[in-house]
């Protein structure tokens, strides 16, 4: 008896330590010119997209590459260069419209320079399933500013077209940054100076330069790098900024550990308004940070374990209200290149498992996705190879487990009528990295609509919960 109480406590303190389970390669992509440089990947019902770029010419001229992957058989479809003599080409968003047409999103130069990326436009590419390119579009328009490839744009329900959050012509003194507001062919519509998130002058050196966003119902929240002046030395911190949906400043923190380095690499803002992000510090530390919706830390978290440091570079929330953060380890002892990396935390901040896996070669995750309850897609880079690859938790949440009635769901042209049948009080619509999009009550309602949007595509959840159970459900856009 005591030997089983000894195994279950020894089991219990090791599931914050490792996993066994291993990561499924899908499919591979291999470029023969250079090393991948930027690697995301999207869903549809049948299919996943790898979607990135490859640097060339020492990172100054960047082809784009996006390859269509059978979900069912795991085999390559189609593989795609993107790639323009003159100019260089950053995809970065990649959505399916009504699982007919492929829509690409991607930065496009207008010039190319060893001491700038030039002036950007946004460049819209549109696919048939098969591969074959029916739209190249691109608007030449002057912006205010020349919009860096380095930053990401996004797809903005609120604009029903585009926007872009940018610091432009980082490497000079002088510096404000942008929102960009785009039209759904990529159309300029407005622009905003966002005063209150970057102040510089020679003498303070203070500056916040805008690395990425996340819109959520109540506003937009940027992330970037802050340049902060201490004394004679400079304090490279990262900051959160927190906009309302005319790009006017809510609140704004800095997060600034002891040695006063500290990147984000990737943020989630929850359905509470909490916002979660994963970065490293300058020891090279990788933490997770849970925050409220004033900036305040909830908790912090650090992955590390007892042989590896790790470094966080995705993060999502997933169906059951955990955290799974991918990217890259390094061994302690050894100084080896570095390994894929994988880690669940609840939302508590405790690592209930992470683990590392790969062989004698630089590589990392880029991006991950929740395809089933607790089943993922993770895209990941080894050098000149991207890799698409397919992970099962087994390690479910107690309201996994608990026995959910079902339900009944009619789909129809522009709707889904879905039969409550009492059980559930609460219904969300939640996408593959574990955004809410929609949340609303269903007390009391035999039935319920959900309507089709017309700005999302692809695979999205129907979560139900009630005081009892919680079911999940797919459905297709």
């Amino acid at each position: 008896m005591r030997l089983i109480i000894f195994l279950c406590l020894f089991l219990t303190a090791m599931q914050g330590k490792s996993r066994a389970d291993e990561m499924e390669l899908v499919a591979d992509i291999m470029s023969s010119e250079s090393w991948f440089w930027r690697l995301s990947v999207a869903l549809d019902n049948d299919n996943a997209y790898l979607c990135g770029a490859i640097s060339v010419d020492n990172e100054y001229y960047l082809k784009g590459i996006i390859a269509q992957i059978d979900r069912a058989n795991e085999q390559v479809k189609w593989e795609k260069k993107i790639e323009d003599a003159d100019k260089t080409i950053v995809p970065q968003v990649i959505r399916v419209n009504n699982n007919s047409e492929i829509e690409l999103l991607s930065e496009l130069s207008l010039l190319r320079s060893d001491f700038t990326y030039g002036n950007q436009v946004v460049n819209i590419r549109k696919y048939t399933m098969g591969g074959e390119e029916i739209e190249n579009f691109t608007d030449s328009s002057s912006y205010e500013m020349a919009i860096q490839a380095a930053y990401p744009i996004r797809y903005d329900k609120d604009f029903q077209g585009l926007s872009v959050y940018y610091t432009p012509m980082s490497h000079h003194t002088n510096a404000f940054s942008y929102a960009i507001h785009l039209d759904s062919a990529g159309h300029f519509m407005h622009s905003a100076k966002i005063d209150s998130s970057v102040v510089v002058t020679q003498d303070t050196l203070e500056r916040y330069l805008i690395a990425g966003f996340e819109n959520h119902e109540d506003g937009v929240y940027c992330y970037g790098r802050a340049h902060i002046k201490n004394g004679n030395s400079e304090i490279l911190a990262s900051y959160i900024l927190n906009l309302d949906k005319n790009d006017q400043m809510v609140w704004k923190t800095i997060i600034s550990p002891d040695n006063g380095y500290f990147t984000i690499n990737d943020l989630a803002v929850l359905d509470n308004s909490n916002i979660v992000f994963v970065g490293f510090k300058g020891d090279g530390s990788s933490w997770v940070y849970n925050i409220d919706s004033k900036g305040e830390i909830i908790w912090k978290t650090q992955l590390v374990s007892d042989t590896y440091n790790a470094n966080g570079r995705s993060i999502i929330q997933n169906l059951s209200g955990d955290f799974i953060v991918a990217g890259s380890a390094n061994d302690k002892t050894s100084g080896s290149d570095g390994d894929y990396y994988l880690a669940k935390l609840d939302n508590e901040g405790n690592i209930r498992w992470q683990q590392k896996q790969g062989v004698p070669f630089d590589e990392y995750l880029t991006d991950i996705v929740e395809y089933e309850p607790n089943k993922y897609y993770l895209s990941g880079i080894r050098t000149t190879l991207a890799q698409l690859f397919k992970y099962e938790d087994n390690d479910v949440s107690v309201n996994d487990k608990n026995i959910a009635p079902d339900i009944s769901i009619k789909e129809f042209a522009d709707h889904y009528e879905v039969e409550n049948n009492y059980s559930y009080d609460k219904a969300e619509l939640v996408d593959i990295r574990g955004r809410v999009l929609k949340s609303f009550g269903i007390s009391n309602k035999l039935y319920f609509t959900v309507s089709k949007d017309n700005y999302y595509r692809g695979v999205f959840f129907l979560r139900l919960t009630g005081t009892k159970a919680s079911l999940i459900k797919k459905l297709i856009y």
